[in-house]
Order: structure tokens, then sequence, then C-alpha cells
């Protein structure tokens, strides 16, 4: 017959395993996360708790692979591109575990997924052709925004169209000279006579392609700008960040891609807009000319617009 104290000896062995097998997982994940930028960082982290949610908190690592894999390919609520992201963390944990017969295993189903993810992207984008306007009709539409003296819509749109940007580069600072540029960190859209100078410091891929400068002579462009900039009695914020006496220490009012995607013509979104002239460039003469100016612009290279955002693409 076990005694208390025998039992009492058990559970404390069971708590320090877990503790151990916890400190373990946790120290794998800092090597995962070790030298990665921040988004990356996020995303890991990301899916590190959620997988740890699916599996009710028990530890990754001790599991046997196809059941782990049967697991998180049974729950119904999460969407396929999020099963590929859980399904890459696990491999990434063994990978540091160099445990190579699951490895092995691991990795064809992320083979697998990856196909089943460009099958469906195809599928998807292919029926984006038919509810997604022209680049011509965005065009058009964006003129209009001027016509109307929607100033602020229409410098948003703009950049989404002609330099292909994302949501996160139009967080920035408009100013009427380069020298009261005073952050590294900072977006600016600095006006001069007859131009606009375009300077980017944050923006998703930073760490890869550094800072970005584009020279705006667009007439139309750099009148829109100037009236917002008096619009706002000469305050230096868009499109809605929040600064003290110095503009200095930004505070974010809400979630960019909503403001965004609310100010886009039709609400496409910048992803959608992305597409729109990523098509046009496709079926439009001197193909590869453009998609590389698409690319410099949007700091992605030609391949990955061409995997992600090609409508027009059916294989």
């Amino acid at each position: 017959m076990i005694g208390s104290s025998d039992l009492a000896k058990q559970e404390e062995e069971k708590e320090e395993n877990i503790i151990t097998t916890a400190t373990k997982e946790e120290k794998i994940m800092e090597d995962i996360l070790k030298d990665k930028t921040d988004g990356t960082k996020k995303t890991y982290r990301n899916a590190y708790k959620l997988l740890k949610r699916v599996i009710n908190m028990n530890d990754i690592i001790e599991y046997e692979v196809n059941e782990l894999i049967d697991i998180i390919q049974d729950v119904n609520y999460l969407k396929d591109n999020t099963k590929a992201g859980l399904i890459n963390i696990y491999y990434l944990i063994i990978k540091q575990e160099k445990d190579d017969e699951k490895l092995k295993i691991i990795d064809e189903v992320r083979k697998e997924m990856k196909i089943k993810l460009h099958r469906n992207r195809i599928k998807n984008n292919k029926c984006l052709i038919d509810i997604l306007p022209t680049a011509e009709e965005l065009k058009y539409k964006l003129n209009k925004l001027y016509e109307n003296e929607q100033y602020e819509n229409y410098v948003m749109n703009y950049l989404m169209i002609n330099l292909n940007v994302r949501n996160q580069d139009l967080i920035l600072m408009i100013l009427d000279s380069k020298n009261k540029m005073q952050d590294p960190n900072i977006n600016y859209l600095i006006m001069n006579e007859s131009y606009i100078l375009y300077i980017r410091h944050t923006y998703k891929t930073y760490n890869t392609y550094g800072r970005k400068t584009n020279r705006i002579t667009n007439a139309k462009f750099t009148d829109a700008l100037k009236k917002v900039y008096q619009q706002r009695e000469k305050q230096a914020i868009f499109p809605f960040l929040m600064y003290n006496e110095d503009y200095t220490d930004p505070l974010i009012k809400e979630n960019i891609g909503t403001y965004v995607k609310n100010k886009s013509i039709d609400k496409l979104g910048e992803t959608k807009i992305a597409k729109v002239m990523i098509h046009d460039a496709d079926i439009k003469p001197n193909t590869m000319n453009k998609l590389k100016k698409i690319s410099n612009n949007r700091g992605t290279d030609v391949a990955t617009l061409s995997e992600h955002y090609n409508i027009s693409m059916n294989k």
C-alpha cells in the first residue's frame, strides 16, 4: 500500500517534470525567435500560444508526431492558413530537438499544406477577377475623389494605387520642409513647390529593403496633399496619429487596417487594390518591368507577388 508520503513524492516528481518540460519548450522558443524580425517573432509566438491551447496546454515535444498533426488537422474552427502556421511552428520546435524521424514526417505534411494553400489561393483569386474593378476603374474613381474635394481619401488611395503601399506605410507625417524630419522611425510626406518627397522608414519589410524614397510629381497629388495640410491647420498628422507639441510620442487611435479600408475606394483595402494593380501589370505589355516596379515600391520580391497577389495565376 502506498503511503501518503509516497503519493506526495510522486506528485512532486510529476510537477517537476511538467516544469522541466515547460522550461525546455520555452528555451526552444527563445532559440527559434533569436535573430528574427519583430514581425516574425510575433507570428511565431502567436502560433506557439495557439498550438498550446489546441492541445490543452500539454507538452508539444511529448506527443507522437502523427497524433499531434491529426489534432491540428481536426480542429474545425481553424482555417487552413492557421493550421499551416501551427504545423510550421511544430516543425521548428522539433528541428531544435534534432529528431530527424519526426522532422521528415512533419516536413511532408508542410509540403502537402503548401500545395493545398496554393490551390485555395488560385481558386479564391479567380473569383476576384469578376468582382474587383479594373485598374482603369480605380483610377477613374481616384480622380472623382479629387474632383469631389475628398483630398485625404485621394492622397491615401493615390499611394495605394500608384506606389502599391501597405497600411503601415500610411502612418506618416506631413512636413513642409525636409529639415523638419526629426524621427528616423517615422514615414514622411515632404511638400515642395512642385513635387512631394515620400520617405518610408517604417514598413513591413524595412529590415530587408531599407529606407525607401519616392519623388511624386503628380500635380493633383501635390495640390491635394497641400490642401489636407491646410485643412488640418498645418498639423503634421496623417492619417490618425496624435502627437504632442514637438511631434513626438505618436499614439495610435484606432486599427490602421480598418481605418484604411474605410477610406479606400469601394472599401477594398490595400491588399485587394494591390491585386488589381498586379493583375493589370500581368495582362498588359512589359509585364516584368511593371512587376519589378511594384516589387520595388511595395518591398516584396516578384515571386511573392506572383504567388500571393496575382489573380490571373492558374497553376
